[in-house]
């Protein structure tokens, strides 16, 4: 009989779970960076909208000032001033949450996309479909975000909720995001 070689291999099995990790984590990232790109496309329209009400100037100031230069937080930050001003009332009720939720989004979206992810033993001994690690540094210090399954549902439902009433406040504004 032929000896086979299937010693254990720890090092071979490290790697194996850390590639299943990346595959959910890129498939993580890549959602989010889909939901984002396209509320960043709705916040850089309704700031056009606002200033232009010319169609080819609104498209030139859509593409050549709100899109591309600007971070979402400019944007934001800018759309937010425009609804405080003169629609003061759709901050009221309770789209109000609005602009809160987009920050948090945005910022778990920036941890998310800079961080690298954690394949220490303790970590790849987890389940990655349970918790997966970020590793990114603040201040100096190593920090690590954990997602957990609940975050991820409670980002889902921010997302959704933001992509509503920036539909909700393009209608406001004379603008249709409806896809």
């Amino acid at each position: 009989m032929g000896t086979t070689n299937c010693k254990w291999d720890p090092r071979r099995e490290r790697i194996g779970r850390a590639k299943r990790l990346h595959e959910v984590v890129r498939q993580l990232r890549g959602r989010l960076l889909n939901s984002l790109a396209v509320i960043d496309v709705d916040v850089s329209r309704l700031p056009a909208a606002y200033f232009c009400q010319n169609d080819q100037r609104r498209d030139l100031a859509f593409s050549d000032v709100f899109m591309t230069p600007l971070r979402l937080e400019y944007k934001a930050r800018l759309l937010e001033r425009i609804v405080s001003k003169d629609y003061g009332w759709f901050l009221e009720d309770r789209r109000g949450s609005l602009f809160r939720d987009l920050e948090t989004v945005r910022k778990l979206r920036n941890t998310l996309a800079h961080a690298t992810v954690d394949v220490s033993d303790e970590a790849l001994a987890k389940d990655p479909k349970e918790e997966l690690g970020f590793v990114y540094y603040r201040n100096g210090r190593r920090e690590v975000k954990h997602v957990t399954p609940l975050i991820l549902r409670d980002l889902d439902v921010k997302v959704s909720m933001i992509v509503t009433r920036l539909i909700e406040l393009g209608r406001v504004l004379g603008v249709n995001l409806e896809r």
